[in-house]
């Protein structure tokens, strides 16, 4: 598998192929957060399973790699955007309008 296969592309903003889905998905310190659930032209929806369900939107930007098996995260979980089930965004804590 070559470079361009396997998305891990230095220099430019990893793309990830729709093969991809059911990959983990690990942050920047190796924690994994989830697995890939869709994969659109600009980002990832990643599912975190367990008791409370979570769900992120996951830019191409913030891919450091992608190994086949593994996608693994530039940034951690905290500075993802959530997303609900039905893939909305939501707005990230901290970020209401209302003062």
């Amino acid at each position: 598998m070559d470079e361009q296969e396997s998305g891990s592309r230095r220099g430019a903003e990893v793309q990830i192929p729709e093969s991809a889905v059911g990959a983990a998905v690990v942050e920047a310190d190796g924690e994994e957060i989830g697995r890939v659930r869709a994969v659109y032209p600009h980002y990832l929806a990643v599912e975190q399973g367990g008791p409370e369900p979570q769900a992120y939107r996951v830019p191409y930007r913030a891919v450091a790699s992608y190994d086949g098996a593994t996608v693994t995260l530039a940034i951690g979980r905290d500075v993802l955007d959530p997303m609900t089930p039905s893939g909305e965004l939501l707005d990230p804590p901290g970020t209401d309008d209302e003062a």
